[in-house]
């Protein structure tokens, strides 16, 4: 009795044999979604990371900008003409240039 028992607990296991092609198939690629969809979850974090960080910069500008007179936006363009009189020139004869063009027509 003891023999049939054994050989009814073998059948239900089924036999046993080596993987099929389409089994270790099927593993790799589940494995490779796996893989893919992992470093997709890396490249999300690391998307959100930076949204977060050019976020916060934009936020921080914005309120610059709102708090700025025009006398301050004078005073921030002839420090920076003071520092660079050469960009100052080439700008002032650009603008000069160009508004002479438009005016004269």
């Amino acid at each position: 009795m003891a023999k049939s028992k054994e050989t009814g607990d073998q059948s239900r296991k089924g036999p046993t044999r080596p993987r099929s092609k389409s089994t270790n198939t099927a593993n790799t690629t589940v494995e490779s979604a796996r893989k893919t969809l992992q470093a997709a979850r890396e490249a999300l974090r690391a998307a959100e990371n930076q949204y977060e960080e050019v976020r916060c910069k934009a936020t921080a500008q914005l309120e610059q900008i709102q708090h700025r007179t025009v006398g301050d936006v004078i005073d921030e363009t002839l420090d920076f003409i003071r520092k660079h009189p050469g960009i100052g020139v080439l700008s002032a004869t650009a603008l000069g240039y160009f508004l002479g063009r438009r005016i004269g027509r």
